[in-house]
């Protein structure tokens, strides 16, 4: 498991993030966005409609050197 937060995924708060793989913090990222920054879910779906692997070439590497963190299930 990784943690990161929103503004390292290009986000605008300090929101943390914390997710298993690149495909599920795409997810998590997604659903914050929609649901806290809907000004910044427009700008991001215009540039996925320019260049739908844009934000992910520029993203992944900040998951890539994200923390590895333990997650401990009761």
């Amino acid at each position: 498991m990784k943690t990161t937060n929103c503004k390292d995924l290009g986000g605008v708060c300090d929101h943390e993030l914390t997710a298993s793989s690149w495909d599920e913090i795409v997810k998590l990222m997604y659903k914050h966005v929609m649901e806290n920054h809907p000004e910044l879910a427009n700008e991001m779906e215009a540039q996925h409609e320019k260049d739908p692997h844009a934000w992910g070439n520029e993203m992944k590497p900040n998951w890539d050197k994200a923390k590895e963190v333990s997650v401990t299930v009761n």
